[in-house]
C-alpha cells in the first residue's frame, strides 16, 4: 500500500508541472484537490498531505484521508519514501549538474560518494 503511495505522489510530482494550473475559469486550488482526491480514490490510498511551494512561499498545503491507525492525516504526519528516495536523489544531482556545469560534473575525481545503504 505504501509502494502504491508513494509512486502515486513520485508520478504527482513528475506530472503537475505539465498541468495548466493557470487555466482559465478555474481555480487552481479546487485543481489540486480534485486531482488528489480523484488519484486517492481510484488508487485505493488511505492517506496523503501535499505542499506546493513557490518561490520559497508555501502557495498550497493539504491532507487527506486517514493513517493505518485510524487517525488523521496531518501536515507534520510522516511518511516513508523508501525507494522513491534513489530516483528523487538522483534527478537533484542532475540538475545540479546541468545547472552548474562545468563547475560541478560527474567524473571529477574530487568528488567521494560514500554508499550509506
Amino acid at each position: 500500500m505504501k509502494k502504491i503511495l508513494l509512486t502515486s505522489l513520485f508520478i504527482f510530482l513528475l506530472v503537475a508541472p505539465s498541468l495548466s494550473l493557470a487555466a482559465e475559469g478555474r481555480d487552481t486550488t479546487q485543481q489540486i484537490e480534485t486531482f488528489m482526491k480523484e488519484a486517492l480514490e481510484e488508487y485505493h490510498i488511505p492517506g496523503a498531505s501535499l505542499a506546493v511551494i513557490h518561490n520559497g512561499q508555501t502557495v498550497f498545503q493539504n491532507s487527506w484521508g486517514t493513517m493505518s491507525d485510524g487517525s488523521a492525516v496531518t501536515e507534520d504526519t510522516t511518511f516513508l519514501i523508501g525507494s522513491v528516495s534513489k530516483p528523487l536523489t538522483s534527478l537533484a544531482i542532475m540538475t545540479l549538474v546541468e545547472d552548474l556545469y562545468p563547475l560541478v560534473y560527474l567524473s571529477n575525481r574530487q568528488y567521494k560518494i560514500n554508499n550509506c545503504t
